[in-house]
């Protein structure tokens, strides 16, 4: 049974650097203590309705976020745990089970035309983060195990600064790798989809496929209430960025959530 994966895939693409750019604001609260640590919330999110498409759609999200010890829950990096990570929490190293979310042929019917659908696919996911005072950088190489059977890396950097006593201001720039399957199977046209779709075949070959930046705040309401908005532009290069798969180059999202922590 296929399963829609449209809401799950723009939570993920839009949240995940605005979360990773907000979060060593927060990482020293939340890993100096073993104690399980949870926070909920919801929000609402606008994004692609695809990687490529000039569609965007409004959806209402939840937000969780477990951690116990070494252990972690949460919609960004999945269920894992930490290998590395020193005392001071400048540095963490981690492994995690996760999903790589695809998309439908009927989000674009024209452009998906004789593609199929793409379903969700387990993933086996190596982070490494490092925060270096109100800077960090982050690296997280994935490997899907179904759908396009690719590998990816996403390097990114974030950079935060205190407007006021309870607002966290955060941004940063993002650089997206692939490897050929994964260029193939999102970007391309193979022969068989082809012939099913009337249209032309085109290859498309890994590398640096997508480029970006991410900027937001976060406003601490209370010590346990906090508010995040944030904004972001996405840029398609490469074989990506000239796939016939692709309506618009630049894929623009923005969020809003709101988080109490436990």
């Amino acid at each position: 049974m296929h399963l829609n994966t449209t809401a799950c895939r723009n939570l993920l693409i839009v949240s995940g650097f605005a979360c990773f750019s907000a979060q060593p604001a927060f990482a020293q609260r939340e890993m100096q203590s073993d104690d399980l640590a949870l926070s909920i919330g919801a929000g609402v999110i606008i994004g692609p309705e695809y990687l490529g498409s000039d569609d965007l759609r409004v959806l209402p999200v939840p937000v969780l976020d477990i951690r116990k010890g070494r252990f972690f829950l949460n919609a960004r990096e999945g269920l894992g745990a930490d290998f590395v990570k020193n005392s001071d929490s400048t540095f963490r190293l981690s492994g995690s089970i996760f999903a790589r979310f695809g998309r439908d042929e009927t989000d674009d019917p024209v452009r998906l035309r004789g593609l199929g659908d793409m379903n969700v696919a387990p993933q086996a996911k190596l982070s490494a983060s490092k925060a270096f005072g109100n800077a960090g950088v982050r690296a997280s190489l994935a490997h899907d195990f179904g759908a396009s059977n690719g590998t990816t890396l996403d390097i990114g950097a974030s950079y935060r600064i205190a407007a006021g006593k309870s607002v966290m201001l955060f941004g940063g720039p993002g650089l997206h790798f692939a490897d050929d399957k994964f260029s193939q199977a999102f970007f391309g046209v193979s022969p068989s989809q082809a012939i099913r779709g009337g249209r032309a075949a085109y290859r498309a070959k890994g590398g640096l496929y997508q480029l970006g930046i991410s900027a937001g705040a976060n406003w601490m309401i209370d010590s346990d209430w906090s508010v995040t908005a944030f904004g972001g532009l996405n840029y398609l290069v490469g074989d990506a960025g000239n796939s016939p798969v692709v309506a618009r180059r630049e894929q623009p999202s923005a969020g809003l959530l709101v988080t109490r922590r436990f």
